[in-house]
């Protein structure tokens, strides 16, 4: 950080010390938001998260390129006492249709399932990838780690299924539910993914970045 005019990451400001030339930016805002400031553009795309719903003609999905520490099989075992999961990418592969039917479209792919397997590579705080975005996009319901437990502070928590390494009956129970009981999945899938701070938290992100690339170039001599 002393060496550089700017630096950006996932950290929260004060998990480094507040340092002036750092800025939290989370890739995830670029995937699915873009770098705007216009809060209606992006009120707008938190509606669309919001209303997103798919057919669940599937029942759960899986697709990475590697497990290399085991917890990703176990949250996947964790899923097969109720029902199959089907795993479209290199790790656990089971399932051609991810190439064969979407050519490699994993949004396409996982709109098709209830569920979707999506744990960070690692649970730290403020590190929230695209991961559980793509689920909101795809209309399913994201068996979650990561972030400790906590994927953003506007992320509505009870509209995920977050795994923290003890509570596997809890997720078995509510997974028998999502898939039996038709009301609980209506009304789970009908929550709010994204609460009303989203818009000035994305807002806020955006702007900050925008105002720092800004301060940066004027002390520029060019």
């Amino acid at each position: 950080l002393p060496y550089s005019d700017l630096s950006i990451g996932f950290d929260y400001p004060e998990d480094r010390n507040n340092v002036s030339n750092y800025v939290r930016y989370p890739f995830w805002i670029l995937y699915y938001f873009g770098f705007t400031e216009d809060k209606d553009e992006i009120k707008s795309k938190v509606d669309w998260f919001n209303s997103r719903k798919n057919s669940k003609d599937r029942f759960c999905s899986y697709v990475a390129f590697h497990d290399d520490d085991g917890l990703r099989k176990k949250m996947i075992d964790i899923i097969e006492k109720i029902g199959p999961v089907s795993c479209g990418g290199a790790s656990y592969h089971n399932d051609d249709t991810l190439k064969t039917e979407y050519n490699d479209d994993k949004a396409k792919y996982i709109s098709h399932f209830m569920l979707n397997i999506c744990p960070e590579n690692v649970s730290v705080k403020g590190y929230t990838t695209e991961k559980i975005f793509q689920s909101f996009a795809s209309g399913c319901i994201p068996f979650y780690y990561g972030s400790e437990g906590q994927p953003e502070t506007f992320v509505n928590k009870n509209s995920v299924l977050l795994y923290d390494k003890t509570n596997d009956d809890e997720i078995i129970e509510k997974v028998k539910l999502l898939k039996n009981n038709e009301k609980f999945y209506t009304d789970f899938i009908n929550q709010p993914r994204l609460l009303e701070n989203a818009v000035d938290e994305i807002y806020d992100m955006n702007h900050n970045l925008k105002n720092k690339y800004k301060e940066i170039l004027l002390k520029k001599d060019f």
